[in-house]
């Protein structure tokens, strides 16, 4: 019984927000945003 949530989108991630978090991947603090949208794509 766990908790109903609305799934709105179930689709991957923009291709731009994949290459906007590689471009970002430069700095040491963007490196986990770049590994999640490499891991969602």
């Amino acid at each position: 019984m766990g908790i109903k949530e609305e799934v709105y989108y179930e689709g991957g991630p923009h291709v731009g927000d994949l290459i906007f978090n590689i471009f970002l991947a430069f700095t040491v603090i963007c490196i986990p945003l770049t590994v999640g949208a490499i891991v969602r794509a």
